[in-house]
């Protein structure tokens, strides 16, 4: 995940479609550090006059599409508890800057929800975690595609400006 050290500075972030943080191994510290640097990317700009007026463009606020991914890691219930864990000591960090998935290979998934749903388990409300060990990269990686694909879509609609990011850089505007 690229490091952002100006937060509050015009960035190429609103044409970014997805983040990934890759770890060898996930454990508490790497689950955090990761979570951390996911909660720093930069504020987008807002879309007054950026949108197709035709198009409805929903889930804005989540973009870009955040995956934590390992080739390891501890256990999928301890994976669970340290998000929440971490989420009750920060609650300022928004709900679009949590990582939509958190993937371990071949052990399980976590899957932040997007709305409130039942499920034959019970209801999960939007935003809170759910963990899975069926079908876990199959599941991972489709889920991966799929919000990428709507979020490259959906940006088709948008009206992009780089001028601020190229002024800033060589001086000329």
């Amino acid at each position: 995940l690229p490091r952002f050290p100006d937060r509050d500075a015009d960035s190429a972030v609103d044409g970014c479609v997805g983040v990934v943080s890759v770890k060898s191994h996930l454990n508490r510290e790497t689950l955090h550090e990761a979570l951390r640097n996911i909660a720093s990317i930069p504020t987008k700009q807002p879309l007054t006059d950026r949108v197709n007026p035709l198009f409805e463009l929903d889930g804005y606020d989540d973009w870009p599409h955040k995956v934590i991914y390992a080739s390891t890691g501890f256990a999928m219930d301890t994976c669970v508890q340290a998000i929440n864990e971490f989420y009750t000591a920060n609650p300022e960090i928004p709900v679009g800057k949590r990582p939509n998935l958190i993937h371990v290979a071949a052990r399980y998934w976590v899957l932040r929800a997007l709305f409130d749903h039942t499920e034959s388990d019970g209801t999960i409300e939007a935003g809170t975690y759910v963990a899975r060990q069926d079908d876990v990269d199959e599941f991972a990686l489709l889920h991966t595609i799929l919000g990428l694909q709507k979020i490259a879509m959906d940006a088709n609609q948008m009206i992009f400006s780089y001028t601020s990011l190229l002024a800033r850089a060589t001086g000329v505007t």
